[in-house]
């Protein structure tokens, strides 16, 4: 019943052959393995569980949404990584042929420089730009990639920013009333070296044309906060985003 099952679908999908999809009737979804790309020297595939979106049944175009995705070895098998995207608030929409051709990564993200590519999922978009990513470090020790929690975190950029010159990452997010805020991560021989916060908080108006903002910069050692620094800036109200400019000179320019 089964092999009868996967046949219709490869006779619907067309595209897809009877080894790059099945079925788990256990978990209600379609189980979709993508062709075999080389990721840090190692021949992998991804392995998809999906479920059909239900508002497309109607479409020319059959789409599935993800829902556990896992990076294999194609030789041994072997799972390198596995990822539960149920609890990602931004879940994409695939077509089937699409997943199967589907690397799913840039080759050039090493967000610690140590000339491995590592693995960054976004997990939400806000309407306010914000975006989550989390990320995976590749071991070569091991081998595999490794969920990292002080390395996964926000962007207001399509991705978490890399400066290889500098071996430097930086991440961004946006609150409301013109609130912002910075994190870079400066990195040695692929390991931590410290970190640096930047944020503003808004105190008070001043007769509607002026805001008072601190400007916030802390730098961080293992964990330890080890220089802090608080600025007074009066921006002229202009909008709800006239601190833009102002704050993000300020961090770029800032001498510690």
């Amino acid at each position: 019943m089964k092999k009868l099952i996967v046949l219709i679908l490869v006779l619907h999908f067309g595209v897809c052959d009877a080894q790059s999809i099945e079925t788990d009737f256990s978990k209600g979804t379609l189980i979709i393995k993508s062709n075999i790309f080389s990721i840090n020297g190692i021949d992998s595939y991804w392995e998809y569980d999906v479920a059909f979106v239900d508002a497309n049944k109607s479409a020319h175009v059959e789409l599935v949404q993800l829902v556990r995705q896992r990076l294999i070895e194609a030789n041994s098998n072997e799972i390198l990584m596995e990822l539960d995207l149920t609890t990602f608030i931004d879940i994409q929409e695939y077509e089937i042929a699409t997943l199967k051709n589907r690397q799913g990564f840039p080759d050039d993200f090493d967000i610690n420089f140590d000339d491995f590519t590592d693995l960054q999922f976004r997990t939400m978009l806000a309407s306010s730009g914000n975006q989550e990513y989390k990320v995976y470090l590749f071991r070569p020790e091991t081998k595999s990639f490794e969920f990292a929690k002080d390395l996964s975190g926000a962007s207001l950029e399509d991705g978490i920013l890399l400066d290889p010159k500098n071996e430097i990452a930086t991440y961004s997010s946006k609150g409301g009333g013109g609130l912002y805020s910075f994190k870079k991560i400066y990195f040695d021989k692929g390991e931590i070296k410290y970190s640096e916060n930047y944020w503003n908080t808004a105190t008070d108006l001043f007769a509607d044309e002026e805001t008072s903002f601190i400007f916030h910069y802390q730098k961080i050692i293992d964990n330890v906060v080890v220089k802090k620094i608080e600025i007074p800036k009066r921006i002229k109200n202009e909008g709800l985003e006239s601190i833009y400019s102002p704050f993000f000179e300020w961090v770029s320019t800032f001498k510690k």
